[in-house]
C-alpha cells in the first residue's frame, strides 16, 4: 500500500470514527490503541474455507476486521450493523441492494443497516479488506437471503 493510500484510508477512519462519537469529544475518540494496516497480510490462509477473517481493532463504537474472500459471498443483510468496506487487494462485483458496482483496490463502498448485499470476487483470486461495522460486530448480525426470495 503506498502512502497516499494509507493516508486516504486513515482520513476516512478517523472521519467514520469521529462521525459515530455521539458527543465524544476527539480526544476520547483518539484514545483508540493503534493498529497497522499490515494486519492484513498476517491473517492465517485457513486453506479451504472460503473466508478468512481477523479482527484487527474493537473499540465501543465500532469493529474492524480484514477479510480474504476466496469464493463467493452469498446474499445477506445485517439488521444492526452499517458496515464500511475498503479494498485492499484484487476486487470483484459487489451486489449492493440490486445494484452491481466492480470493484478494485482502493475502492470504498458503504453498505447501510438492512440492505441486502452479496459479493463475487473477479478474476479466480483473493480479494482482501478492511470491513468496518458499526457498531462492533458481533458476528450473528449476518441474515442469509434465500436465493428465491431475492
Amino acid at each position: 500500500m503506498n502512502a497516499n493510500n494509507l493516508a486516504v484510508l486513515t482520513c476516512m477512519a478517523m472521519g467514520l470514527a469521529l462521525s459515530c462519537a455521539g458527543g465524544r469529544s476527539a480526544h476520547e475518540m483518539a484514545a483508540m490503541p493503534p493498529f497497522s494496516l499490515q494486519s492484513f497480510h498476517d491473517a492465517p490462509s485457513d486453506h479451504g474455507k472460503p473466508i478468512t477473517a481477523l479482527e484487527i481493532f474493537r473499540t465501543p463504537h465500532s469493529s474492524g476486521h480484514a477479510l480474504r474472500v476466496m469464493t463467493d459471498v452469498k446474499p445477506h443483510y445485517h439488521e444492526s450493523h452499517e458496515e464500511t468496506v475498503v479494498v485492499q487487494s484484487g476486487g470483484g462485483v459487489f451486489d449492493l441492494g440490486g445494484v452491481l458496482h466492480t470493484l478494485r483496490e482502493g475502492d470504498v463502498i458503504v453498505i447501510p443497516r438492512k440492505t441486502v448485499h452479496s459479493f463475487s470476487p473477479g478474476g479466480g483470486k483473493p480479494c482482501t479488506v478492511l470491513s468496518i461495522f458499526t457498531p462492533p460486530f458481533d458476528g450473528k448480525d449476518r441474515i442469509r437471503i434465500a436465493p428465491d426470495s431475492q
